[in-house]
């Protein structure tokens, strides 16, 4: 018989005239079945020559939501991304009270380091807080141990059957197995890949939120918290030497402060980066400003524009 063939639309390669691209497995819309053809003879086992007809092809329906990749061609998977991460409110309640606690503990800790509290009165809500923050943190551990099992487990069975499918193909390819095994199994595949794909997006975004949970702050807020985090740092040494603190609770602070200050890590990094630049903005203009290459007036309106997008950067 014969075999009718087009071009795909997407990967361009030459394939029979079906329904979806036995190469990249990309759904064939109606203007590509509608392209230019050419034939191919094919002895049918009667001996005689059949018209291989686009409709006699399988009712397969069309994958929802993913397009199988195509493995080294420009073809790629298109695959949904959850807009929002669905917590549970059990969840949302205990990041809120841990931000909470945390956001206390910081602002009695600038307390101390500005000599605004006795040492008696800090060790008491200091412990306080750090029970609860302690207690919180346990419960959210054990939350995140659990989504990172679920995550790995689905992000496994992805992979599983992302090699199922290319290896259908590359089977396919080499001649070992026909096309349309091919052809059948690609919207089975499509749909697992596509369910599997959103579930572990959901996981990924679940699990983001539970280790970054301070990154619902503003950042002005949070800027302020790392600034008084670091400034009780620093104070530490002057406030044990002059006898403000015991040596043995400073010690306590500088480590607890220092296990706390990378929270902060994935909210500021990209501020700090616009912040250096800036600066650096500053004295550039300052150098220029020396060798004559920008008069005064230049160098003051430069340099008020970029202080003025400075201050503006943690509001």
């Amino acid at each position: 018989m014969q075999e009718e063939f087009i071009v795909c639309g997407r990967c361009g390669r030459e394939i029979p005239k079906t329904m979806y691209c036995i190469y990249c497995g990309s759904p064939l819309s109606e203007q590509d079945r509608k392209s230019k053809t050419r034939f191919a003879e094919r002895k049918s086992g009667g001996g005689g020559v059949d018209l291989f007809r686009p409709e006699q092809a399988p009712d397969i329906p069309e994958p929802k939501f993913f397009r199988i990749p195509s493995y080294g061609h420009e073809t790629r998977a298109e695959t949904p991304r959850p807009r929002e991460v669905d917590l549970d409110s059990d969840t949302v309640q205990l990041l809120g009270e841990l931000r909470k606690y945390q956001k206390w503990k910081l602002r009695l800790c600038g307390l101390l380091a500005d000599e605004r509290v006795s040492e008696e009165i800090f060790s008491k809500i200091y412990d306080e807080y750090a029970e609860e923050i302690k207690r919180f943190n346990d419960v959210r551990m054990e939350k995140v141990s659990a989504l990172r099992g679920q995550f790995e487990e689905k992000n496994a069975q992805l992979k599983d059957n992302m090699r199922e499918h290319e290896e259908l193909r590359v089977r396919t390819e080499v001649g070992q197995i026909p096309e349309t095994e091919l052809l059948i199994h690609t919207p089975e595949l499509s749909e697992k890949i596509g369910s599997l794909t959103l579930e572990t997006s959901r996981l990924e975004a679940r699990l983001s939120k539970l280790e970054d949970f301070m990154g619902d702050l503003h950042p002005k807020e949070s800027y302020e918290l790392e600034k008084r985090a670091r400034r009780c740092i620093e104070s530490l040494e002057d406030l044990v030497a002059r006898g403000k603190i015991d040596a043995e609770l400073g010690g306590v602070i500088r480590e607890d402060l220092k296990s706390t200050l990378p929270l902060f890590d994935s909210i500021h990094s990209e501020k700090r980066d616009e912040e250096r630049e800036l600066r650096d903005e500053l004295e550039t203009l300052e150098v220029r400003l020396k060798v004559g290459e920008i008069t005064s007036s230049e160098y003051e309106s430069l340099k008020q524009r970029a202080l003025a997008r400075l201050e503006g950067l943690w509001t």
